[in-house]
Order: structure tokens, then sequence, then C-alpha cells
């Protein structure tokens, strides 16, 4: 499993597999990938700091990549 926080766009990507067949909008600004099988092999949280609690926190307290995808 990787995770990548992109502070200036404010999105948090958690991916277990880059096999990314498809991928859906289950409410906005959340991004459910699947692979060929549909399988969930990726999430995508838009605006993650105002819809996770705590998240500053949560994101200097792990290993999340910071990245600017």
């Amino acid at each position: 499993m990787k995770a990548t926080y992109n502070q200036e766009d404010d999105v948090l990507w958690i991916r277990w597999s880059n096999e990314i067949d498809e991928s859906d909008e289950t409410e906005p600004g959340i991004i459910v990938d699947y692979d060929k099988q549909g399988n969930v092999v990726g999430l995508e949280i838009l605006d993650a700091s105002k819809r996770i609690k705590n998240f500053p926190q949560s994101v200097a307290n792990s290993n999340l990549s910071q990245s600017h995808h």
C-alpha cells in the first residue's frame, strides 16, 4: 500500500495497486479505483484536510509521502 498527500491541492491518494481499470466518484470528492476484476485498488480523497477528522495531526505523525502530482 502506498499513501501520498499533496498539500497544495489537499488531495490524499491511497493505492493498493497501480492496475487501475476504472474509477468511480462514489460521492462528491471521494473517488474509488477498481481493477479489471472489480476489486478496490485505490482511493482518492479531495479536500482531505476538511474531510478527515484531525487530518493535519495524522499527516504529521505518519510516513505519507509529500508529493506534488
